[in-house]
């Protein structure tokens, strides 16, 4: 049976360790950090369940911290489908399949098992994961779900600003994908109700927030940040969540309003989230009713689970 809409996290950094520069012998060569990392156990048990492919894509990466991001997305991804249509887990990797436009999604080898469409997004050390499970086809089928997570490093950000020499030269860097009305909200600091955000760090917030909505947008879209409408893309009624206490879920807002080419989009359902003191995350999902609640996020233990799969 299908499960309905629900979200994963998983503090990528804190589940597959990542050791320190004094906690190994000498200087270790960058090409050789990735290769040591995955031979550690927590590691090793992750890329033990995946398939070549897979662990192809998780050892791409140069960096250790970048690796697992990846690890975390694949493990995810595969749990999504186990959780949501009650796959096995050789079943979840046989699956995946890439939409035209590069969008993943999950098909089932028979009719019963139906099909899952998830997104995923990471940053810092974070990997986040929505999903909705349905028939293959027909007016129940999985809806398309778009995700993204932004993570405010005042410190970079703040330097990043002063090399452009003001916080509206920064601002319009990004100019080229927002329409002009958004760009002065955010470079004015204007939040839904008009009040403006004195301190960087506030107008920090209001960026990434506004950032994070037009990414899981086009996410869910299944389109790139060069599709042709992103200037005609526009939130409306947005406020930057207030941020929570570390590794605690802040504040959730909803109301946010989706306007293409003028037009108000009614059939989506946007949430957006604080997650702990640094993070914000946007998820949008077409064909939601106004009734319908968006799933809390649920932080995924990963010894549990690499447990329960090795005994299944």
């Amino acid at each position: 049976m299908a499960v309905p809409l629900f979200r994963l996290a998983l503090d990528a950094h804190s589940a597959f360790p990542i050791p320190s520069p004094s906690a190994t012998s000498g200087e270790t060569p960058l090409r050789q950090a990735t290769p040591d990392w995955s031979v550690t156990p927590v590691p090793a048990r992750g890329l033990a369940l995946l398939s070549p492919e897979e662990i192809a894509s998780v050892l791409r990466f140069v960096r250790p911290r970048d690796a697992a991001l990846g690890l975390g997305s694949c493990l995810l991804k595969r749990l999504a489908v186990v959780r949501g249509v009650g796959a096995t887990w050789a079943e979840a990797g046989r699956g995946m399949k890439k939409e035209e436009g590069g969008k993943p999604v999950w098909k089932g080898e028979n009719s019963e098992q139906g099909e899952v469409e998830f997104n995923v997004s990471h940053h810092g050390s974070m990997v986040v994961l929505v999903a909705d499970s349905g028939p293959k086809n027909g007016l129940n089928r999985a809806r398309r779900v778009g995700i993204d997570i932004v993570k405010i490093d005042v410190p970079k950000d703040t330097l990043a600003v002063r090399r452009e020499g003001s916080w509206e030269k920064w601002v319009r860097i990004f100019a080229d994908v927002m329409p002009e009305e958004e760009v002065r909200r955010i470079v004015d600091g204007e939040d839904a109700e008009g009040r403006g955000q004195r301190s960087l760090e506030d107008r920090l917030r209001r960026f990434y927030t506004f950032w994070g909505l037009r990414e899981a947008y086009v996410k869910m879209s299944g389109e790139a940040l060069v599709a042709p409408w992103l200037k005609e893309l526009e939130f409306r009624n947005v406020r930057a969540p207030s941020k929570g206490q570390e590794n605690t879920p802040g504040d959730i807002i909803r109301g946010v309003e989706v306007w293409l080419c003028g037009k108000r989009i009614e059939d989506v359902g946007v949430e957006l989230q604080a997650l702990g003191e640094h993070y914000i995350v946007a998820t949008i999902v077409e064909r939601i009713a106004k009734s319908e609640e968006f799933a809390a996020f649920e932080n995924v233990d990963v010894e549990r689970e690499l447990n329960t799969l090795a005994t299944g």
